[in-house]
């Protein structure tokens, strides 16, 4: 019965190995596709500092500076639920004549585009700030567009295999490997993608220059050759 196994597992080995090589030299194409998206961010988080000091001797509260700057907040229409207080805190510093502690209050506001973050940020100019910057740009779809990106990256390295292989009259057959290779750093002086194209709406002229999300990916692709 032992020798009635091996057998069997024998004859499945030498009936399957030249399928097995037979596969390994079946001619093929290996390409890489690369494709590009700019992004408008719809969610751009702000961050703001406020921070008592001394004028004239005097010490200017952060209640006297906090109110000023919610002025402004109501002022630009921001909702409730798109500002969050992210810090408190008290920070010492030697003056002429003693030793006193500061209180600050660090806010978050959070805009959805870069009109409604630029009207923010002109009701500030002549306020007590004592730091502000953009502390995250992001967009609620970020995900999907990545999917997107990548998709047609693929779609970019299966244009190519055809276009080369009509040179020497042979068609694409089915795809034998597709590899994802990592995100890739967005330089537009030294990379040129397949594709690219734009998922984002119109921008006015205020918004000029406002930092674009930019997703480049690239997919390594083999196909057989029939």
């Amino acid at each position: 019965m032992y020798k009635a196994i091996i057998s069997s597992l024998l004859l499945c080995v030498l009936v399957k190995a030249p399928l097995a090589q037979d596969q390994e030299t079946d001619p093929y194409i290996e390409v890489t596709g690369s494709a590009e998206m700019e992004v408008t961010p719809d969610i751009i988080v702000y961050t703001v500092v406020l921070r008592e000091y001394e004028r004239d001797r005097k010490l200017v509260s952060i209640e006297d500076i906090e109110g000023g700057f919610l002025v402004a907040v109501n002022a630009s229409g921001i909702k409730e639920e798109n500002i969050r207080i992210s810090d408190i805190s008290a920070s010492a510093f030697n003056t002429k004549r003693k030793r006193k502690a500061f209180a600050s209050k660090t806010y978050e506001l959070t805009f959805a585009t870069p009109k409604e973050l630029r009207t923010f940020t002109d009701r500030l100019e002549n306020l007590d700030i004592q730091h502000q910057r953009i502390s995250k740009v992001t967009h609620s779809q970020l995900s999907e567009f990545r999917l997107e990106v990548k998709k047609q990256a693929l779609l970019a390295a299966k244009n190519k295999a055809e276009a080369l292989l009509s040179v020497v009259e042979s068609k694409l057959g089915k795809p034998l490997l597709i590899r994802e290779i990592s995100d890739i750093p967005f330089n537009p002086s030294t990379i040129y993608a397949n594709r690219s194209f734009k998922m984002e709406e119109a921008i006015n002229s205020d918004d000029i220059g406002f930092k674009q999300i930019k997703l480049r990916f690239e997919i390594q692709a083999r196909f057989r050759i029939d």
